[in-house]
């Protein structure tokens, strides 16, 4: 497992995680069966029922905050079956009464218990151990056990000490929190002590995070070159000990996930299922068996895209949306708001700035040229020469746009506090107002939230950046878009041929570093060794004056975000 630790530093999420939820947990109990033989004698074919939870006989399923639970339960044969053997589970209380009077015990049936496909499953010739069958137990509901048994055709003897499995049942209450913003905390158990987490509060006391993960199971491959889930010695510790490690957190109202990666093989991503092909392709042209590659976001196919992977190198993908990436030297002194922290493919940390807007209001101004030329007679306007013409045409005007100030805002923008927007234009009457300055200052506008962003990791965490690399659709026009953002970010910015198309760009060379990687290369080494060797691409370093001039235009950007908000209150 490749070791990335983040030292309690956490994130603020609003969406889903990946990873196991421990929302229904079994515990080992201790319930005596009297033998140390599960099988009695050699001969014949003898099966058992048993749980998932381990090879004792028996478990505890927890409801937690009038949640069902879920056991799973399966038959285990002595030997592989000849034949397909069908085997039935039943809820049991006679079993229950049974073994109560043989351990001294005195469970109580637990009401509502169902099984899942009515607890029939087929063992298929050739195997020993069935699918498992679901145990749901609902939330409420009286008593305090419930008893498994099964019954098995083709002969299957099953001796009194294997034919039954019991569960305990528990019901917990553990504080839930409606915090609008949830806070998650990664935890390197081989490092960290996952109850760390559960010691940072707010001031009403509540806890700070809300989710803790574990960090992390790996899906690796089998001999047979099956995927399985492994678990190191310390992550396994953490679950074994559940009770002392897992619970005081919940108790404290935070969830517990188990993150599950990939180990840098092809597990987990290894072939395209039948189901999966079908699905994908119901024509059936689509074959299962061929290699896999998961998609990826923009982000991590923009860092692949432009080799932007080694430190003091960043990338920009500016489209609908902007983000910026840079691969840091060092952690950052303090956590912002306005920054991500992510990283590359290869483990090394990397500052984000996202940024809902960028291009919109862009195109709807050129789209407003091309509807004027379409007045004009000019039917068939060619986008790509209007694009040019105009952006061209913007690297003719003043560099602080003289004195027009423009906010792309068609939604909200976090880096400057706005829960919605407004597409603004604003000049003064004594403004230079032509068309150079038109599109300059909707260039520059365009990249107004992420230079703030940037400007953190610049001037306050004094990040350096040897050089950009941009893709997206405002790079398509040569030179223009490199220009600008040279300007923005006070550094070289590089563009590659496929910068117009830097997502599936990033994608297909994903891909083919799944299929031709030589052992134990790594994505860096291999693009810059066989993707991006001699590969042609423009570099334009910024221009004082340009520099200058954005920097003057944002003095102007901050300010002028009281109109911005005094548009949303207006309109």
């Amino acid at each position: 497992m490749k070791h990335i630790s983040f030292k309690l530093a956490f994130m603020a999420v609003v969406l889903a995680f990946a990873g196991t939820t421990f929302t229904a947990c079994e515990d080992d109990i201790e319930i005596t069966n009297g033998t140390t033989n599960p099988w009695e004698n050699v001969d014949g074919q003898f099966g058992a029922v048993r749980s998932a939870a381990g090879a004792k006989m028996g478990a505890t399923l927890t409801t937690k905050n009038g949640e069902s639970a879920t056991g799973h339960v399966y038959f285990e044969l002595s030997k592989v079956a000849e034949q397909d053997t069908k085997v039935t589970f039943k809820i049991d209380a006679d079993a229950l009464t049974a073994y109560n009077a043989a351990n001294g015990t005195n469970y109580t049936a637990y009401e509502g218990a169902t099984l899942s496909n009515n607890g029939e499953v087929t063992i298929p010739a050739g195997k020993r151990i069935s699918d498992y069958i679901d145990v749901n137990i609902p939330a409420g509901k009286s008593g305090n056990a419930v008893a498994i048994t099964a019954t098995a055709d083709n002969g299957v003897t099953i001796s009194s000490n294997n034919s039954t499995y019991i569960y305990q049942v528990k019901s917990v209450t553990y504080p839930q929190h409606n915090k609008a913003i949830k806070n998650l905390c990664y935890i390197e158990v081989n490092n960290e002590n996952p109850l760390n987490a559960g010691e940072y509060t707010l001031s009403n006391g509540e806890p700070f995070f809300d989710i803790v993960s574990i960090f992390a199971a790996n899906i690796n491959l089998d001999s047979d070159g099956k995927p399985y889930i492994y678990c190191n010695e310390q992550v396994t510790y953490v679950l074994h000990n559940a009770d002392k490690i897992i619970r005081p957190l919940q108790e404290k109202g935070i969830k517990v996930h188990l993150s599950i990666l990939g180990n840098h093989d092809d597990a987990g991503m290894r072939s395209l299922s039948e189901e999966g092909a079908k699905l994908l392709d119901p024509s059936g042209n689509l074959e299962a068996g061929i290699p896999l590659c998961p998609p990826e976001g923009d982000a991590g196919t923009g860092m692949v895209a432009t080799n932007s992977v080694t430190r003091k190198t960043g990338n920009v993908s500016a489209g609908t949306s902007v983000f910026a990436m840079i691969v840091l030297e060092k952690e950052l002194k303090k956590v912002y708001d306005e920054i991500d922290l992510v990283t590359t493919p290869s483990g090394d940390l990397v500052g984000m700035v996202h940024c809902n807007n960028c291009t919109s209001d862009l195109n709807a101004w050129v789209n407003l040229f091309k509807e004027f030329a379409q007045n004009f007679g000019v039917e068939d306007v060619d986008m790509d020469q209007l694009y040019g013409t105009l952006y061209n045409k913007a690297l003719e005007g003043d560099k602080d746009c003289g004195g027009l100030l423009a906010y792309n805002y068609f939604s909200g923008e976090h880096i400057t506090g706005f829960e919605e927007g407004r597409p603004l234009f604003v000049r003064k009457p004594d403004s230079n107002f032509n068309l150079a300055n038109f599109m300059r200052v909707h260039l520059y506008t365009a990249l107004g939230a992420l230079k703030t962003g940037l400007d953190i990791l610049m001037k306050e965490e004094d990040v350096k950046v040897d050089k950009m690399l941009g893709h997206g659709g405002l790079f398509k026009t040569e030179g223009v878009g490199q220009k600008i953002m040279a300007a923005a970010v006070n550094a070289p910015v590089s563009v590659m041929k496929t910068a117009g198309e830097g997502g599936a760009w990033g994608m297909a060379i994903l891909a083919a570093y799944m299929l031709d990687k030589a052992e134990d290369e790594m994505l860096d080494t291999y693009l810059s060794d066989k993707v991006f060797a001699g590969e042609e691409g423009t570099t334009i370093a910024p221009d004082e004056k340009d520099v200058e001039g954005f920097d003057e235009f944002i003095k102007q950007y901050q300010k002028g975000l009281a109109l911005e908000r005094v548009a949303i209150d207006v309109m």
